[in-house]
């Protein structure tokens, strides 16, 4: 079935069309990897983003350098590692893993705080890294990307660009939006609370 650039379209909320649709716009923006500021490239990134959970990330087990994950998909896709993601969906679904199957003790942590210590995950293991996935209502997304060496895998210097890039708001170059809904959110929550102190009335 032929499908648009600019629409997140998966066949399906399970793990092998989720992840089939990331490498799908990965690889539309991998395209255009020498033009970061076309639309094709900006597009692919941010759709790809939609088939992750917010707070995941990428690990580089060789040395513990984790980035989040819009910054992660950047340097996968420049570093044209959509072929992780078509390799994990061609074996999809993953085995069954909890947090003790973690590569280590941070690691483990990081999940229990980010999906609850009894999550069952699935962790689908591709050529140098691991890809594990978490189960939303609106169907599975990727949690975290764990690979072995960063360095072998050719990604180390992109994933080192990516962190030194946009500081404070991960998402700041791509939806400046989305930063200025999280500080305003921020200043509303602190009024509220300061309202229930009663620092701060309406009167």
């Amino acid at each position: 079935m032929w499908k648009t650039w600019h629409e997140w379209e998966a066949d399906a909320p399970d793990q092998e069309s989720v992840l089939r649709e990331i490498a799908r716009h990965m690889k539309d923006a991998w395209a255009y990897r020498d033009k970061t500021g076309n639309v094709r490239f900006k597009a692919g990134h941010q759709l790809a983003y939609k088939g992750w959970k917010f707070g995941g990330g990428l690990v580089d087990l060789s040395d513990g350098v984790a980035i989040p994950a819009i910054k992660a998909l950047r340097a996968l896709i420049i570093a044209g590692r959509y072929d992780w993601f078509e390799q994990a969906a061609d074996h999809a679904p993953g085995q069954p893993a909890t947090i003790a199957d973690a590569p280590s003790e941070h690691e483990a942590v990081w999940l229990a705080r980010l999906c609850g210590a009894g999550t069952t995950f699935g962790r689908i293991k591709v050529d140098g890294a691991e890809v594990w996935m978490w189960p939303e209502p609106a169907g599975w997304r990727v949690v975290a990307v764990f690979v072995t060496d960063a360095e072998k895998s050719g990604i180390k210097d992109m994933m080192l660009l990516a962190k030194a890039g946009s500081g404070g708001c991960a998402l700041a170059a791509f939806a400046p939006l989305a930063c200025l809904s999280v500080v305003v959110l921020i200043a509303l929550l602190h009024q509220s609370i300061q309202t229930r102190r009663g620092g701060v009335t309406d009167q």
